[in-house]
């Protein structure tokens, strides 16, 4: 089984931001969650909290929420759906106390149908027959946008006993927009110059090394294995 952390959010209305970050205390594992909206706040207070509730008493006392709301400043909204490009909105302010919409049911923000290819490998090591596994290893698909940022398009754990990691990324190119308050449309534009271009960034549990490779996605399925040097 893989351990995974998830992006949350809504496709239309006010958007929550979801990063989970693990904290391990002996046999019980907390999960941070930041979000954006305060705490009073419907999504917070009506979904978040009663689900985290239900999650622990579900775990036996094995698993432990903290959620926090997104320190204040200004953030980059990376929305992403299967069988479509990403969409970027860039400038998304987080105030205290006060809940930051990105769109409404009026003006959803509409992705564009695109294909996808299959990115996999594997993740080892040191040497011998069993260097795939526990690895704790992560492959995160990066996409550098024209004239910035970098984002994370996608990410997979690699199988604690194989090694392996999969992901399915977007064909098409991504489309950004910057934020507009109100009542507005936001007005996106696609990068052409990046479409199918990602750098994969991998790391394991026992290395603080990085390593990273750039790939071009075309008709056929990308392979890509890391492999890190025991010290």
């Amino acid at each position: 089984m893989k351990r995974r952390a998830f992006l949350a959010g809504t496709a239309a209305g006010t958007l929550a931001l979801a990063a989970p970050a693990l904290v391990r205390a002996q046999d019980v594992t907390t999960l941070r969650v930041h979000q954006m909206l305060p705490a009073q706040a419907t999504i917070p207070s009506k979904a978040f909290e009663p689900w985290t509730k239900r999650v622990e008493e579900a775990s036996g006392g094995r698993l432990k929420f903290e959620l926090y709301p997104v320190p204040v400043g200004s953030y980059t909204l990376v929305v992403t759906a299967r069988g479509y490009s990403i969409a970027i909105v860039t400038g998304v302010p987080s105030s205290p106390n006060v809940s930051t919409t990105i769109n409404s049911v009026a003006l959803p923000i509409l992705l564009p149908a695109s294909g996808t290819q299959s990115v996999s490998g594997t993740v080892s090591w040191g040497v011998g027959p069993d260097n795939t596994v526990d690895t704790g290893g992560v492959v995160r698909a990066l996409q550098l946008l024209t004239g910035g940022p970098t984002i994370e398009v996608a990410s997979d754990n690699a199988g604690h006993d194989d090694g392996h990691y999969e992901m399915a990324l977007p064909l098409g190119a991504p489309v950004k927009a910057p934020y507009v308050a109100g009542s507005v449309p936001l007005l996106f534009t696609p990068d052409a110059a990046v479409m199918g271009n990602y750098r994969l960034a991998a790391t394991v549990a026992r290395s603080s090394e990085v390593q990273f490779a750039d790939i071009v996605l075309g008709a056929t399925p990308v392979q890509r294995d890391f492999h890190f040097a025991a010290p």
